[in-house]
């Protein structure tokens, strides 16, 4: 009978994956925002892109480190955290988010060297 109740416990959310995957909104709404009407810029096309790869590259990084955590967090106390998927899934947008950032800033820098 105490296996019954000890296998109907409820398991919890784990916060770090539902962050991580919470974070892809904000990575969608830095890329559509039209930050040349929000501020008076120098230059406009620049300055923009530079604002927009900036933003996606370090909610890249946090999707990455907030997927991470709650991937170790699951696997340190198993049984307890439900919801690994949602790390999955940030930790792998968040990758392909400092992949596309990183290679936007290395191919300017090659472009203007």
């Amino acid at each position: 009978m105490k296996q019954k109740s000890q296998e109907n416990k409820a398991k919890k959310i784990n916060l770090f994956s539902l962050i991580s995957l919470a974070l892809i909104p904000v990575l969608v709404i830095v890329m559509v925002i039209p930050w040349y009407r929000l501020f008076i810029l120098r230059d406009d096309l620049l300055s923009t892109l530079f604002i927009r790869i900036i933003s996606m590259a370090i909610a890249g990084v946090l999707m990455v480190v907030f997927g991470l955590i709650g991937i170790f967090k699951k696997r340190k106390h198993k049984g307890v955290y439900k919801g690994n998927w949602m790390g999955v899934i940030g930790l792998i947008i968040g990758v392909v988010s400092i992949a596309i950032s990183s290679f936007v800033v290395i191919d300017y820098l090659v472009t203007i060297a």
